[in-house]
């Protein structure tokens, strides 16, 4: 899809990949087969995606070393930014599975990727009407921004140490 040979036109272009990490899981103090993840914006800049609809499998009682939800979530992240309009393209890093490598039309490195968790979402430990008896899990990027909030939890990517540069070649 992205390679040279895809036809497509190319440009380089500098990375900083989307770490993902599990920001909290909860699974209501029972074993569970799957978590639903909750709603989440990226956000770069003024250019904003919804990931939503995300429900992975989950190893209940071994959740701390099980990131297959996590890996669900930045393949949906991918399908959502590459579905939408506009001249951003995403792939999964090969290198970690649970990351994501954003690329912008410009070629410059992509910084400051901030999630935003949907408050709003029924399931959320930020929505009034949660009860507490509902699973979920949600991711993170870098660290808790300066505002976080229970009620309006924000992550923002961290600079990277190594720069990397690539050619993306995504019709965009």
């Amino acid at each position: 899809k992205f390679g040279p040979d895809s036809g497509l036109s190319c440009r380089e272009v500098k990375i900083n990949p989307a770490k993902f990490k599990m920001g909290h899981v909860y699974l209501s103090g029972r074993s569970r087969r799957s978590v639903p993840v909750l709603g989440v914006d990226i956000i770069l800049g003024n250019k904003s995606w919804r990931v939503e609809g995300v429900r992975a499998p989950i190893d209940g009682p071994a959740w701390q070393n099980d990131d297959r939800w996590l890996k669900a979530f930045a393949a949906k992240a991918e399908e959502t930014i590459n579905d939408s309009k506009g001249k951003f393209s995403a792939e999964i890093d090969k290198k970690n599975p649970g990351s994501l490598n954003i690329y912008g039309p410009t070629g410059n490195m992509q910084k400051n990727i901030e999630l935003k968790i949907d408050t709003t979402d029924p399931i959320s430990p930020g929505n009034s009407v949660f009860s507490g008896t509902n699973p979920y899990a949600y991711p993170a990027i870098g660290s808790m921004s300066n505002d976080f909030h229970y009620r309006y939890p924000k992550y923002t990517s961290e600079n990277p140490k190594e720069i990397e540069t690539t050619t993306v070649c995504d019709g965009r």
